[in-house]
């Protein structure tokens, strides 16, 4: 942050920050103004004064660059559709997606090496992540299925996002395709001699290198299986260590999916993430 480049880009990067915990905070009074009860307005309101102090410390980063004039912030599009929505459950979900765009952008800030910054980044992003919480646990009472609640989480998850057709589909492409290949095989040699015994041999010879092509591809199917496997253990096995509330609230949203009610999936999540080997087997299936 020497150059006059890097500390341009440094202070935009901070009025950015001040506007975007200016914007949510406006956002979650605006939600709190609206919420008739008042365990849920109190949760709201406190959300809101934890976005203004942030927006404060950004605004005294700013002052101590040299920054005097804090930027105006104009009320957004999606601000103005939130304020006229009555759909809350729309809106909470809109806020958590925010919180999380909030984590990565700050982040990535953290690459102008400033240790009082990056402290605060710190600080910030931790409070971001309990936000996200504490929204997704109002989502619960507004609306929203603990399948979408569910859904939102996973897309968080990048590497949740793979999927297959199974063996049967493999072994019906692998079968049609050795047919293929060799019927390819015997019908080009068929029309270059009408000798019985090139023929002959060119099928066998096609079934060899079918056989031979398709045990490979078998084996390092199996392979790559075995380590796709081997790399969700060790996701699952981080993201339990860097953010149990998140893998807990997993947890307890796939037993509500199931038929438990939201007390009895706590109950059930609460005994099982006592046991972590257990805990593990569980989110890993």
């Amino acid at each position: 942050m020497d150059s006059s480049t890097n500390s341009k880009e440094a202070i935009e990067a901070l009025k950015s920050n001040y506007r975007r915990e200016i914007e949510a905070a406006a956002s979650y009074q605006n939600l709190a103004d609206r919420e008739k009860d008042p365990q849920r307005k109190a949760i709201l309101d406190k959300l809101a004064k934890t976005e203004l102090d942030h927006a404060e410390k950004w605004a005294a980063k700013l002052k101590s660059m040299g920054v005097n004039e804090l930027p105006v912030v104009k009320e957004t599009v999606w601000r103005k559709l939130q304020r006229n929505s009555s759909n809350l459950a729309t809106n909470l979900e809109r806020m958590e997606l925010e919180e999380h765009r909030n984590i990565a952008a700050y982040e990535n800030q953290k690459k102008f090496n400033d240790q009082e910054w990056t402290e605060l980044l710190d600080e910030i992003e931790a409070d971001e992540r309990k936000h996200a919480s504490s929204v997704r646990a109002l989502m619960t009472g507004s609306g929203s299925d603990p399948q979408r609640t569910l859904d939102l989480l996973w897309s968080r998850e990048r590497w949740h996002k793979r999927g297959g057709t199974g063996w049967v589909g493999d072994a019906v492409y692998g079968v049609n395709d050795g047919l293929g290949a060799v019927f390819g095989i015997i019908s080009g040699v068929a029309g270059f001699s009408s000798s019985s015994q090139f023929i002959l041999i060119s099928g066998l010879a096609g079934m060899i290198s079918s056989a031979l092509s398709m045990g490979a591809g078998a084996y390092l199917a199996a392979k790559s299986n075995r380590e796709i496997t081997e790399a969700e253990i060790h996701h699952e096995t981080e993201e339990i260590k860097a953010d149990p509330d998140h893998e807990r609230e997993e947890l307890e949203l796939l037993y509500q999916l199931k038929g438990f009610t939201e007390e009895e999936a706590k109950m059930v999540a609460e005994r099982i993430t006592q046991n972590p080997d257990l805990y593990l087997k569980t989110m890993l299936q």
